[in-house]
Protein backbone atom coordinates (compact mmCIF):
# COMPACT_ATOMS: atom_id res chain seq x y z
CA UNK A 1 0.00 0.00 0.00
CA UNK A 2 1.52 3.46 -0.75
CA UNK A 3 2.37 5.03 2.40
CA UNK A 4 2.55 8.70 0.47
CA UNK A 5 6.35 8.58 1.13
CA UNK A 6 9.03 7.86 -1.68
CA UNK A 7 11.24 5.24 -0.51
CA UNK A 8 13.72 5.08 -3.80
CA UNK A 9 13.83 8.42 -4.69
CA UNK A 10 12.11 11.64 -4.67
CA UNK A 11 10.62 11.15 -8.36
CA UNK A 12 7.40 10.25 -8.21
CA UNK A 13 6.38 9.62 -11.87
CA UNK A 14 5.69 7.22 -14.52
CA UNK A 15 8.69 5.52 -16.58
CA UNK A 16 9.45 4.43 -19.18
CA UNK A 17 9.70 0.70 -17.29
CA UNK A 18 6.22 1.67 -16.21
CA UNK A 19 3.24 -0.61 -17.85
CA UNK A 20 0.63 1.49 -19.03
CA UNK A 21 -2.87 2.19 -17.41
CA UNK A 22 -4.11 -0.26 -19.61
CA UNK A 23 -1.74 -2.94 -18.69
CA UNK A 24 -2.75 -1.95 -15.29
CA UNK A 25 -6.21 -1.95 -15.73
CA UNK A 26 -6.27 -5.58 -17.71
CA UNK A 27 -3.98 -6.72 -14.87
CA UNK A 28 -6.53 -5.44 -11.91
CA UNK A 29 -9.60 -6.99 -13.94
CA UNK A 30 -7.80 -10.62 -13.92
CA UNK A 31 -7.03 -10.98 -10.44
CA UNK A 32 -2.74 -11.02 -11.42
CA UNK A 33 -2.53 -13.33 -14.07
CA UNK A 34 0.71 -15.58 -13.68
CA UNK A 35 1.71 -14.39 -16.88
CA UNK A 36 2.20 -11.00 -15.62
CA UNK A 37 4.18 -11.67 -12.50
CA UNK A 38 6.52 -8.85 -13.79
CA UNK A 39 4.15 -6.30 -13.24
CA UNK A 40 3.80 -7.21 -9.75
CA UNK A 41 7.47 -7.18 -9.42
CA UNK A 42 6.88 -3.40 -11.20
CA UNK A 43 4.84 -3.08 -7.97
CA UNK A 44 6.79 -3.97 -5.69
CA UNK A 45 9.79 -0.97 -6.39
CA UNK A 46 7.43 1.54 -8.18
CA UNK A 47 5.12 3.98 -6.37
CA UNK A 48 3.38 5.44 -8.63
CA UNK A 49 2.14 2.27 -10.25
CA UNK A 50 1.28 1.25 -6.75
CA UNK A 51 -0.78 4.51 -6.29
CA UNK A 52 -2.24 4.23 -10.18
CA UNK A 53 -3.38 0.71 -9.20
CA UNK A 54 -4.93 1.62 -6.38
CA UNK A 55 -6.85 4.50 -7.34
CA UNK A 56 -8.21 2.47 -10.49
CA UNK A 57 -9.42 -0.48 -7.53
CA UNK A 58 -11.18 2.68 -5.90
CA UNK A 59 -13.04 4.33 -9.10
CA UNK A 60 -13.74 1.19 -11.12
CA UNK A 61 -16.47 3.84 -12.39
CA UNK A 62 -14.58 6.17 -13.75
CA UNK A 63 -12.44 4.07 -15.48
CA UNK A 64 -14.40 4.16 -18.59
CA UNK A 65 -13.20 6.38 -21.14
CA UNK A 66 -15.43 9.12 -22.18
CA UNK A 67 -17.73 9.04 -25.17
CA UNK A 68 -16.79 11.62 -27.42
CA UNK A 69 -20.28 13.09 -29.75
CA UNK A 70 -19.57 12.79 -33.75
CA UNK A 71 -19.25 15.91 -35.37
CA UNK A 72 -22.29 17.85 -37.12
CA UNK A 73 -22.57 17.20 -40.88
CA UNK A 74 -22.90 20.76 -41.16
CA UNK A 75 -19.52 21.31 -39.75
CA UNK A 76 -17.66 18.60 -41.69
CA UNK A 77 -19.80 20.40 -44.88
CA UNK A 78 -17.76 23.58 -44.01
CA UNK A 79 -14.52 21.83 -43.46
CA UNK A 80 -14.42 19.92 -46.52
CA UNK A 81 -15.40 22.93 -48.90
CA UNK A 82 -12.64 25.16 -47.13
CA UNK A 83 -9.84 22.43 -48.33
CA UNK A 84 -11.30 21.96 -51.91
CA UNK A 85 -10.47 25.67 -51.99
Amino acid sequence: MFTGQSSQNNSFRKTLQCPTNELLLNFLNSGGLPSAAWIVEHLETCEFCELSLELMNAHPDQLEPPTVPPVPDALLDIFSSRRQD
